[in-house]
């Protein structure tokens, strides 16, 4: 793996280490920044495979982009104020910037 590593592009390397993942079915998975080298629709899709291929797993999902968040069951957004859990459910992008920037309704 390490020497075939290199030829491999940063999608088609991260895309290797997430099919492990759901080959290795763990109790827990984090996936921290798994899907930044992905384009926005690829890493949607990617995740909604690994969620749909993985119903037993605790997938969390560290990322800077907003595009996890509408698969995301609960929401941790980490700001100056701490760590706040934004909701439950139906995650929506704008639910976490309101939180990070401290605007909660």
């Amino acid at each position: 793996m390490q020497g075939s590593s290199s030829r491999l592009s940063g999608g088609e390397l991260q895309r290797l280490l997430l099919a492990q993942v759901i080959l290795r079915q763990p109790v827990i998975a984090i996936l921290d920044e798994a899907t930044g080298a992905l384009d926005a629709r690829t890493e949607t899709n990617v995740l909604k495979a690994m969620k749909r291929r993985l119903p037993r797993t605790i997938l969390v999902v560290v990322s800077h982009r907003s595009g996890p968040l509408c698969l995301a069951d609960q929401c941790l957004c980490i700001g100056r104020g701490g760590v706040t859990i934004v909701t439950t459910g139906m995650v929506r992008a704008s639910d976490c910037a309101n939180e990070v920037s401290g605007n909660v309704n």
